[in-house]
Parts: structure tokens; sequence; C-alpha cells
């Protein structure tokens, strides 16, 4: 199941009209798109992944991605890794990081008040969110960035795609592990 704990508004930036009120929750949704797209793309080898439910608040919308490669517990601290390096270089500021050897987190702020979350669930797999602040109320359409997987019903599938490098129980070489 997907953790929401970057919906609602309150604390980290939320609450107050981001840009002084001009952009509203499509271009936030927009803007989130963007960030989780840069993420997935910064990724390599790359995963399969599909959109996955968006859900609006009063003044904030949540995007959300799921991946669809297995990535094995061997390979989780890589995958981490590079979503954290990937994150720092682009200016976000790493809020949180959950050390859990079955459920690993990592949270971040963009300096805009957005909010993202990597989180592995159930069977490794992966979920990338991007939290908005809140901005002016208006409809919010469908992420326009094609999937490179199905998307997945309610209940969300477990991982299905195999791949050589995420998917493999071999050990990283010490010098490759993540030091998440």
């Amino acid at each position: 199941m997907i953790a929401t704990v970057l919906s609602g508004c309150g604390g980290g930036g939320r609450g107050v009209p981001m840009d002084d009120g001009k952009m509203n929750m499509q271009e936030a949704a927009e803007r989130a798109d963007f960030l989780l797209d840069g993420t997935l793309q910064a990724v390599k080898p790359g995963v399969a992944w599909s959109h996955g439910v968006t859900t609006t608040g009063n003044c904030e919308v949540t995007r959300r991605r799921v991946v669809m490669t297995q990535i094995s517990e061997q390979r989780r601290g890589s995958f981490l890794g590079l979503v954290d390096r990937y994150w720092r270089s682009t200016g976000y500021e790493i809020t949180a990081v959950n050390r859990s050897e079955a459920n690993p987190a990592i949270y971040a702020n963009s300096a805009d008040g957005f909010e993202l979350g990597l989180t592995f669930g159930y069977k490794g797999q992966a979920f990338l969110e991007a939290a908005t602040p809140c901005v002016r109320k208006s409809e919010v359409a469908e992420p326009a960035t094609p999937a490179n997987a199905p998307r997945p019903e309610w209940p969300i599938p477990r991982p299905d795609t195999h791949d050589d490098f995420w998917s493999s129980t071999d050990a990283l070489p010490s010098s490759s592990r993540s030091a998440l």
C-alpha cells in the first residue's frame, strides 16, 4: 500500500500559496511530473515504471510513480544512493532517511516547496511521490509523460519486470554500495 506521508496542507512549506498565487494546481502538477521524471531519468540502468494515482486536496496535488522493475534487497541501497545523489546535485534538501532493510526510504524538499519521497514497499517495489505546496485551486489533468510500463490497477501488483542489474541478488563490491 502506498503511504501518503506527503499529502495534506500543513508543514514543509505548505499552506501558503506558492509563487504569490501565480501557479495553479495543474501547473504545480506539471512541475511535480518534471521532478519525478528527472529522478527516474537519473536512475541508470533505467527501470520500468508507471503512473500511480494522482491525489488532490484543497490546494495541493500529489503525483506518483510506481516502479515495476524488481529491485532486489542487494540493490536497494544503490537505487536509493542514485536518487540521493541526484536530489542533492539538483539542490534538494534531504529531510529524512529511513534505513530499514525491508522498507528503506528517503525524503527531500525542493527550493520551491515541493516534497519528494522514495519509499520501498513489499517485495522491493519502489514508489516515488512529489507533493506540491499549496497553490491556486484548478482542475488537474492526468500526467502527460508516457510511462514505460502499463498502469497498474488497484491493488497495485508486485513488481513484475526483471532487470539483469536491479533484480540481481549478487552482492555489489563495497566500493559500489550506497552510503545511505
